[in-house]
């Protein structure tokens, strides 16, 4: 039995915790946990494990959540037509709300790919290898939404690799936020705690549809240039005008992505404009 959709994870809020030692951009609350100052990162690396803090401690949190809405169904919301329809339920002599099916998965989707990958980008590129910009300064700039710092904005844009170019530097961030999100989902299949008493497994997605729209309203300001409430890249398409090298070399940067470990499916979405005829 596949539970398709159990939760939604929004990549770039992970990255923005990490740049607000685990404080909300937007309440200024402390929700995630403190994984330092960014100013004494001392690497790129330190950001990486920062960020992967962060992520698998939201990641136990929500699972934790589907084993309570799982374990309640599977006592108070049985499903006996679907349950007889299905192979497993009637050979068990269980619900498939109580693991009736032969095979149990709980879908997990994620979103903000492109923006996450195009803003480490620009932390590993414009602070580290080029020594460019400081951390004082992006800190400020995207404290303030970008408020007053459009000329670093604008470097921030146009003078890092972005992915869905067929740039394999910026293509491997986002690889590496892909395997980070896929490497937690493994995690929680180890940890019995964390899944409904009657098993399952947890499995991997990308953000279908248009909930970019909404997530940008969830998300401050990002190293990318992102401007809080605008709309996040939508599934695994690069972030809006940030594809300069045409359609195919999108492809190419798409397919570079380890897919393979995304077992629920992976969307991604091609636009092309009309060509403009003239009279």
């Amino acid at each position: 039995m596949q539970h398709s959709l159990e939760g939604k994870c929004v990549a770039p809020k992970w990255l923005e915790l990490v740049l607000n030692n685990g404080k909300c951009a937007l309440c200024g609350k402390q929700i995630g946990p403190e994984t330092g100052d960014p100013r004494t990162f001392k690497s790129m690396e330190t950001v990486r494990q920062a960020f992967r803090e962060q992520v698998f401690y939201w990641m136990k949190h929500m699972a934790k959540g589907i084993k309570l809405v799982k374990d309640v169904q599977a006592e108070r919301i049985m499903a006996p037509f679907c349950s007889s329809l299905a192979e497993g339920p009637l050979q068990k002599g269980l619900d498939l709300a109580q693991g009736g099916a032969w095979y149990t998965t709980y879908g997990i989707y994620l979103a903000g790919v492109a923006d996450t990958a195009d803003s480490l980008a620009v932390i590993d590129k414009l602070i580290y290898q080029d020594k460019k910009v400081a951390w004082d300064q992006l800190l400020e700039a995207v404290q303030s939404n970008w408020k007053g710092s459009e000329n670093l904005r604008q470097l921030c844009v146009n003078r890092v690799p972005k992915y869905g170019n067929d740039d394999d530097y910026a293509d491997e961030w986002a690889a590496w936020v892909m395997n980070t999100f896929s490497d937690s989902v493994d995690w929680l299949n180890t940890q019995k705690d964390l899944l409904p008493y009657y098993g399952g497994m947890y499995t991997a997605a990308t953000q279908i549809g248009l909930s970019t729209v909404i997530y940008g309203h969830t998300v401050g300001a990002l190293p990318n240039g992102h401007i809080h409430p605008k709309p996040l890249a939508d599934t695994l398409s690069p972030v809006q005008g940030m594809d300069r090298n045409g359609p195919s070399a999108v492809v190419k940067s798409a397919s570079k992505l380890p897919t393979q470990r995304f077992c629920d499916g992976r969307s991604y979405k091609s636009e092309i404009e009309p060509p403009i005829i003239g009279n």
